[in-house]
């Protein structure tokens, strides 16, 4: 009889202390990446991205000691300033053809690892694991917390520029683990359709986006979506009147607010955590206001309306990036690991409109500088 009641009070025990551990795994996290969005973009012309701020926690980042959008999203998943390779972040979908090779192949070649035929790969990573070899170990490491727990990641969209030739998947490099792998991508050209009457000559295919996004939600924890085109037209910046400019960016947020809306439908929003992040304003705007501040905004279980901030943050609303890499950890049941820069955020009350006033104010590389 003992033996019986010992055993069952160990499995209550056991039982009691994986609980958090088993309702962390049901959580999921959707990351909404729209570099060169800025707070002030979204208004009663976009009512989807609006009703989004109005109800969620926000916080303005500055990015300037990193410099580029790349040297961000690196240093999102590992916690530090990496240096970006030379040629680029090469993220591919696993089933493409780069230089006439099958990217799973040329991957295996380069590296001896595999990649599944559904997953996406940085073929660049062996030459970003050379230039970084003092700090090769931090490379990937979000990635490689979440497959440590058996977290599946996908990655969807990106910025590449037909009329350039230019291949831009930087942004993959939030959720590659530490060999350059995302379980679940859809990276390519099959998220794009062609759009003569844009600068670009190429866009985001917003249906083609949330079907694949429907697909993976099945198979993925994590899910990182690329919306490019305001990046894109940061390449033409210096080519278009303000007159132009203001109409391309206007007609792609609102394309960007109708998606944004579906996907809010149909995101469980009692176990998913929805951040939107971008990287840095356009040039136009750094050259005006002389300032680099973007917004991150973060929807979820404990962020409803009100300002992002840390327990020895002393101005709420004013954060880093790594802290939404730390608070993504958390949300799905992993601690921050060592030499990781950022804290864990959390919503106090206040109105995100005072970080519109305020934003002039916003020292460059202020937020960095302090985390």
């Amino acid at each position: 009889m003992r033996g019986w009641l010992l055993t069952f009070c160990l499995m209550t025990l056991f039982i009691m202390s994986t609980m958090p551990l088993l309702a962390a795994a049901e959580n999921k996290v959707v990351i909404v990446a729209i570099p060169r969005l800025m707070l002030e973009d979204i208004s009663e012309r976009t009512p989807n991205l609006l009703e989004f701020v109005r109800t969620s926690a926000v916080g303005m980042m500055t990015q300037s000691r990193l410099g580029s959008p790349v040297r961000i999203y690196q240093a999102w998943n590992s916690g530090m300033s990496l240096r970006p390779s030379r040629s680029g972040p090469l993220f591919m979908d696993a089933a493409e053809i780069y230089r006439g090779q099958p990217v799973a192949q040329l991957y295996r070649a380069l590296t001896g690892f595999s990649i599944s035929s559904d997953g996406a790969v940085h073929i660049g990573f062996p030459q970003l694991y050379q230039i970084n070899s003092s700090n090769a170990a931090y490379l990937g490491r979000v990635g490689a917390l979440l497959h440590e727990a058996s977290l599946k990641t996908a990655a969807i969209g990106n910025c590449d520029i037909d009329t350039l030739d230019t291949l831009d998947r930087s942004s993959s490099a939030m959720l590659m683990d530490d060999r350059g792998r995302i379980d679940y991508g859809a990276v390519g050209s099959g998220t794009n359709l062609k759009d003569p009457d844009f600068p670009a000559g190429t866009r985001s295919d917003p249906q083609q986006i949330l079907t694949y996004w429907q697909s993976f939600n099945r198979l993925a924890q994590v899910i990182l979506i690329t919306l490019g085109d305001l990046e894109r037209l940061e390449a033409y910046s210096n080519n278009l009147t303000e007159i132009r400019w203001n109409h391309y960016r206007r007609l792609t947020l609102n394309r960007y607010d109708r998606l944004f809306g579906e996907l809010l439908k149909q995101i469980d929003g009692e176990k998913t955590l929805t951040v939107l992040f971008t990287t840095l304003p356009p040039s136009r705007e750094r050259r005006r206001t002389e300032n680099a501040a973007a917004p991150v905004i973060i929807h979820g279980p404990d962020f409803d309306r009100g300002l992002l901030t840390y327990d020895w943050n002393w101005q709420k609303g004013h954060v880093s990036a790594n802290d939404s890499a730390v608070t993504v950890l958390h949300f799905l049941g992993i601690a921050k690991p060592s030499r990781f820069d950022g804290a864990e955020l959390r919503r106090v009350p206040g109105d995100w409109k005072r970080l519109l006033l305020n934003r002039a104010k916003f020292p460059l590389g202020f937020f960095q500088e302090l985390a």
